[in-house]
C-alpha cells in the first residue's frame, strides 16, 4: 500500500508516492517514490485533505485533487466563492470546505458554495485570513478588520 506526501513549491503543488512502512521523518531521497508535479498558474496559499480529496486554495480560486482519479476541479467567484484570493481553507466533520478570503467567508456544501460577511452573519469584517473547525463543526476565523480579535461563526 502506498501513502503520498504532498509539498507545495512556489505555483507546484508536488507528491511523492511513498511506502506506508516507511517511517515519519523529514523528505529525503532514501524514502524512494516517484515525484509527481502539478502545477498550477497561480500560488498555493493553504491545503486541506479530505480521504482522497484534496483541496487547495490559491490565489485563482480553490482547486479540488481527486487524489485516486487524478482530476481536478477548480471554484472560482463564478461558482460562488467570495474571492478568487484565498487565504485558508478548513474542512469540517460534515465535509463541508470552509474558505478565508478578502470578501468573506465561503462555505461549500459538495454542491453549493453559501458566502457569509458581515451583511448577512456576525462576521466582524469581510477580510477573512484564518479559519479552522472543530469536532462539533463549531467554526472560528481571523479577521484583520476588528484587530485580529478571533471570532466564532
Amino acid at each position: 500500500m502506498k501513502k503520498r506526501m504532498w509539498a507545495i513549491f512556489g505555483m507546484a503543488l508536488i507528491t511523492l508516492l511513498a511506502l506506508q512502512s516507511a517511517l515519519v521523518r523529514p523528505v529525503r531521497a532514501e524514502l524512494g517514490g516517484e515525484w509527481r508535479n502539478y502545477t498550477f498558474d497561480k500560488d498555493i496559499s493553504a491545503m486541506a485533505l479530505d480521504g482522497n480529496i484534496l483541496w487547495a486554495g490559491t490565489w485563482g480560486g480553490v482547486l479540488r485533487w481527486d487524489i485516486t482519479a487524478g482530476t481536478y476541479t477548480k471554484f472560482t467567484l463564478v461558482d460562488g466563492l467570495a474571492d478568487n484570493y484565498i487565504h485558508d481553507l478548513a474542512i469540517d466533520t460534515l465535509d463541508r470546505v470552509w474558505v478565508a478570503t478578502d470578501s468573506g467567508l465561503s462555505m461549500y456544501n459538495g454542491v453549493t458554495w453559501t458566502t457569509y460577511d458581515n451583511t448577512n452573519s456576525p462576521i466582524p469584517g469581510n477580510s477573512v485570513h484564518l479559519v479552522a473547525t472543530t469536532s462539533d463543526n463549531t467554526v472560528w476565523l481571523h479577521s484583520r478588520s476588528v484587530n485580529g480579535s478571533w471570532g466564532e461563526v
